[in-house]
């Protein structure tokens, strides 16, 4: 099951109520640098069910 969260490419309902990411350092702060927009927040739910006979 895919739970779309927030989204900037399509326009479903915004469910992100507030968001902050703080990087530094390392290779963290050289991936993440002023300009990084998060594009999507996606909520994927996996269940996996096994059944068992005796």
């Amino acid at each position: 099951m895919l739970d779309i969260l927030r989204n900037a490419t399509t326009n479903p309902p915004d469910r992100v109520k507030e968001f902050t990411l703080k990087t530094s350092g390392g290779s963290y702060g050289k991936l993440f640098d002023s300009t990084v927009k998060v594009l999507s927040w996606d909520n994927i739910l996996w269940i996996d069910r096994s059944v068992s006979n005796p």
